[in-house]
């Protein structure tokens, strides 16, 4: 890595989130010539990628905005919170920032406690922590009835003091279509915030968005994101 002075002065021609054209300049970098050059390749990377991901991002939300649907991306954001940022510029939402955000539940510690919500619910209200909310996933329609009983259950007994999340991933639109039926039938519809996730694209995200979740998580927003070619010029 070069040596550099990090004397720069920079003027920001665009803001964050807001629309450019092609051609259009963003922003103007005076300083040392060589210490420009010395970050012109890593400056470009970051900038066109988190481009790339908020364009994307808005492209997605512009298309399912009549469902009223938060889009978030999943765990695969590979830049961290620089990809959350992306998108939150983008118009979508963050999910959870880092582990101590929020607690998810996924399959794995589902397996670990042999699928017992109410064990499951006992362990986190005895750990006295915390959290911003409680997200816990299923897989098919029975498991998410089951699940919606006792996690209203869990929260109206306020055994814990949080939002609920019921995760339901890897369904397909028509499963998760038809598990929100149910859920609304037994009355538990409004206890919980619900999102799917798991496999959703482009091309099917509004069949998820009119299933009538709240929340549409898509691992394509960050995970293999088209950059946006940009160039730096000295002038």
């Amino acid at each position: 890595m070069p040596k550099i002075k990090g004397e720069f002065s920079v003027n920001f021609l665009v803001k964050d989130g807001a629309a450019f054209k092609k051609g259009e300049r963003l922003l103007e970098i005076e300083g040392d010539v060589h210490d420009v050059l010395a970050v012109e390749r890593a400056s470009l990377n970051l900038i066109m990628r988190m481009s790339g991901v908020a364009t994307f991002t808005a492209k997605i939300v512009d298309m399912v905005r009549k469902y009223n649907v938060l889009v978030t991306p999943t765990r695969k954001c590979l830049w961290g919170l620089l990809d959350k940022k992306a998108v939150v510029l983008g118009g979508g939402g963050t999910h959870r920032l880092n582990m101590a955000d929020a607690i998810l539940v996924k399959d794995n510690h589902a397996a670990i406690m042999k699928h017992n919500y109410e064990k499951i619910f006992e362990q986190i209200s005895d750990s006295n922590v915390e959290t911003r909310f409680v997200e816990v996933e299923v897989n098919g329609i029975n498991d998410a009835l089951k699940l919606a009983e006792i996690f209203s259950k869990t929260l109206t007994e306020k055994k814990i003091r949080s939002v609920g999340v019921m995760l339901m991933d890897n369904m397909s639109a028509g499963e998760v279509s038809e598990a929100m039926k149910e859920i609304k039938k037994a009355g538990f519809y409004d206890d919980l915030l619900f999102e799917a996730s798991g496999g959703v694209n482009e091309s099917n995200i509004i069949e998820y968005a009119a299933t009538g979740v709240d929340i549409v998580s898509m691992g394509a927003l960050t995970n293999g994101v088209r950059s946006i070619d940009m160039s730096m010029k000295i002038v």
